[in-house]
This record gives structure tokens, C-alpha cells and sequence, in this order.
């Protein structure tokens, strides 16, 4: 299973959150950077490494199935 976040704009929401409320912060290029690239990774790499594979989307008060999947 994978979560993700529906656009890089609601990451940086959310570390601009986690700062208001006294956490790190990341800057937003490194959010984007990280964004496509675990998007990519999933797609790419991990989904073909299992048997059956989920990814949710968790940008709402509770985690939405987007996609699922079984390999051969």
C-alpha cells in the first residue's frame, strides 16, 4: 500500500502547516522534487515488486482508494 497526496501545491500546504505548529520546515522545490519522484517510483518500481498493490490517495480527512492492482 502507498499514500499519496493529491498535487505538490497540498504537500507544501502541509509542511506549511507542520511550521505554523512548530515543525521543520522543507523548501518547495525539495516537496516537488519528491512529489515526482515517489509518484514515478511507485509507477515504475515498487508496483511490479508485489503480488497485489494499492495506492490511496490521502488528502481528505480519510484515505481514498485511487488505484489498485495484481501482478502475474
Amino acid at each position: 500500500r502507498s499514500l499519496s497526496l493529491a498535487s505538490e501545491e497540498e504537500a507544501i500546504a502541509r509542511v506549511a502547516m507542520r511550521v505554523r505548529q512548530g515543525g521543520h520546515n522543507i523548501p518547495p522545490e525539495v516537496i516537488r522534487r519528491r512529489f515526482v519522484s515517489g509518484v514515478k517510483n511507485f509507477h515504475d518500481v515498487y508496483r511490479s515488486r508485489v503480488d497485489f498493490w494499492q495506492w490511496f490517495d490521502n488528502s481528505g480527512p480519510a484515505p481514498q482508494l485511487r488505484e489498485e492492482g495484481e501482478n502475474p
